[in-house]
């Protein structure tokens, strides 16, 4: 297959990407706001990027763009990004097909003051390193420092 960015729609260029790296783990990634509110958010745009050392990274979106009459901004970042810039801290757990109703839960865009775990009935287990706490209910969870922060045009890569 060959494929044009430029030339595919938003959501056939998703469709592509998403299909076509496969099969893809999701990360859950956990952090905690400024206020010390947790937050938790599933991406799909998620992978080990290197061993040595180890590294994983991560494709956090950025809220749709508000369009209106006095205010044509980009869109800002959600809460796991800003979360992530503030604090450089967060836990990637893995989610796991038992997981997955839960997971689909904490992926709406939910005002900061929401605590995902509890919408989603999940139990947090602390971490170690960093401040941000883990699911318990996932088998594998990374405590993670943010080592740099790559812009792209909407989004932005965590790594």
């Amino acid at each position: 297959m060959d494929a044009t960015p430029a030339e595919l729609g938003d959501r056939e260029l998703y469709s592509v990407l998403l299909n076509s790296v496969a099969p893809r783990p999701i990360a859950w990634v956990s952090t905690i706001n400024s206020a010390g509110l947790s937050n938790l958010a599933p991406f799909s745009f998620f992978n080990v990027v290197c061993a040595e050392p180890p590294l994983l990274g991560f494709a956090p979106g950025m809220r749709a763009p508000v369009q209106s009459a006095t205010d044509q901004s980009a869109g800002v970042p959600k809460d796991t990004l800003r979360n992530i810039r503030e604090s450089r801290e967060f836990v990637v757990s893995i989610v796991t097909y038992d997981l997955a109703e839960a997971m689909n839960l904490t992926s709406g865009d939910y005002d900061p003051s929401v605590d995902e775990f509890a919408l989603a009935k999940l139990n947090t287990r602390p971490s170690q390193v960093v401040r941000p706490p883990q699911v318990a209910e996932s088998p594998v969870s990374f405590e993670c420092q943010r080592l740099s922060t790559r812009k792209a045009p909407i989004a932005s890569m965590a790594v």
